[in-house]
């Protein structure tokens, strides 16, 4: 599957004072195969950043997600637990009942 997304900010038109802009964003993707399908998806930011205190420096991987849209794409793409996929409950000793 091929996904592309795009930010655009454009020229709209303008006055003797003003200009007008417009900003547009798409999102495309192009499935490959008849078993390839988009279920869900949530938008995701991720980044990195540094931290220094002239000492010493530290890299660090920050991920931002909007939680109720993680949470309803993970719900739509999860597929329904059967019988044998649900965990076992287990005693002290870690041995199933």
């Amino acid at each position: 599957m091929s996904v592309g997304r795009d930010l655009s900010i454009g020229y709209h038109d303008h006055s003797g004072d003003t200009v007008s802009l417009y900003l547009e964003e798409s999102f495309t993707f192009r499935v490959l195969g008849a078993e390839s399908a988009v279920v869900a998806w949530s938008p995701r930011l991720k980044f990195g950043a540094m931290f220094s205190n002239f000492a010493e420096t530290t890299s660090i991987r920050l991920n931002g997600v909007l939680p109720e849209r993680e949470a309803a794409a993970k719900r739509r793409s999860a597929p329904p637990a059967t019988e044998s996929e649900r965990p076992k409950s287990s005693n002290r000793t870690g041995r199933n009942r």
